[in-house]
């Protein structure tokens, strides 16, 4: 029994050697992947692009808030959908919507920007008045009016 042990100790300590140096043997031949980390398929992130609608809506009444900021309910002649999505703007719809205005650097309206000037015209705008335009939903579930087309 007192040679048993030291000869089972003998045996593991050579299986051990000998494992070692085989992970050393299989290490040397994969590759380094400090040097070269191994490829990764990453997609670019996703974007976050508008659902915009091309509508021609009529005013059913405008609420000011400021000298700039407004909201207007319209009731939706026609609806077309922009680039190709799904319209998510209906014919006969009633909606509430407000100018989606583009900010100066400092985050003020940038009232002398064209499309702002365009969106301020809906606000000298009758009711029972016609416009087209664009209108997009936002991120709080609301409606933006984006755009103004000038034509009418």
């Amino acid at each position: 029994m007192k040679i048993a042990a030291p000869c089972i100790l003998f045996v593991l300590t050579v299986a051990g050697c000998h494992s070692t140096q085989e992970a050393k043997k299989n290490d040397a031949s994969a590759p380094d992947t400090a040097q070269h980390p191994p490829a990764l398929n990453v997609s670019p992130p996703a974007s976050i692009v508008q659902n915009a609608s091309q509508v021609e809506a009529v005013v059913e009444h405008i609420e000011s808030i400021d000298e700039t900021h407004f909201n207007v309910g319209i009731f939706v002649i026609s609806s077309t959908p922009i680039g190709g999505r799904t319209s998510m703007v209906e014919v006969g719809q009633r909606l509430v919507v407000s100018p989606q205005f583009v900010r100066d650097p400092s985050g003020n309206v940038d009232m002398a920007n064209e499309t702002n000037k365009c969106l301020m015209t809906i606000k000298e705008k009758q009711n029972g008045q016609s416009f087209k335009g664009k209108i997009a939903m936002n991120r709080q579930g609301g409606w933006n009016l984006v755009d103004i087309d000038q034509q009418k």
